[in-house]
């Protein structure tokens, strides 16, 4: 089991909240839909497609993570103007039919999150540095009679313990505003795909 999303040694020893992008996981968390009444193609290009910051909870909670990064460079221009954080931030790792998995690698309790620029999953895959936490973000549909359940999971791999002890005080912090976030990505995917017949249900 987990708790506050930590992951025990025992967990990772019998290779429960595992993907197959890390060696180990530290940090995890599970969310899933309500039922979808849609194709799992019309349900998975919506994830790729979708805009957190279009949504006016997480586009506050993400705004508030960004400050602190911001009050940094305060009178000073970055010398790599970033983006807004968001889906577009991650790497897309790979894209099924029934599933589709992001990657995610950086500091993420540095006040500016420590984002490394990744190309793809290849990547994502040899990135073994100390001090870098990795991030898998991964959805995947769920069959349930007639409609589907989307469901997503985030797994986070340390490569030592120093990261792990880092990252814990930040994970405690911001577990509560990023399963929200979670709940709602899911929620507005669901409004978005569903038949409008089927929205009822």
């Amino acid at each position: 089991m987990t708790i506050l999303g930590w992951v025990s040694e025992k967990d990772r020893h019998h290779s429960l909240c595992h993907t197959s992008y890390l060696p180990a996981t530290h940090f995890y968390e599970k969310h899933q839909s309500a039922p979808i009444y849609a194709a799992p193609h019309a349900i998975i290009t919506a994830v790729a497609d979708y805009d957190m910051r279009n949504d006016r909870v997480a586009n506050a909670l993400m705004t508030v993570r960004e400050l602190p990064g911001k009050a940094l460079r305060l009178g000073r221009p970055p010398a790599n103007p970033q983006p807004e954080f968001g889906l577009h931030t991650f790497t897309l790792l790979q894209r099924q039919d029934h599933q589709i998995s992001f990657g995610l690698a950086g500091r993420f309790w540095q006040p500016d999150m420590g984002i490394i620029s990744l190309q793809d999953a290849a990547d994502f895959e040899r990135l073994q540095g100390q001090g870098v936490a990795r991030l898998v973000l991964h959805f995947h549909l769920l069959p349930e009679g007639e409609a589907w359940r989307l469901c997503t999971e985030t797994f986070i791999g340390c490569p030592d313990t120093r990261t792990r002890l880092k990252l814990l005080p930040y994970w405690l912090l911001i577990r509560a505003a990023s399963g929200l976030i979670r709940r709602r990505t899911l929620a507005a995917i669901r409004r978005q795909v569903s038949a409008p017949v089927m929205r009822g249900r």
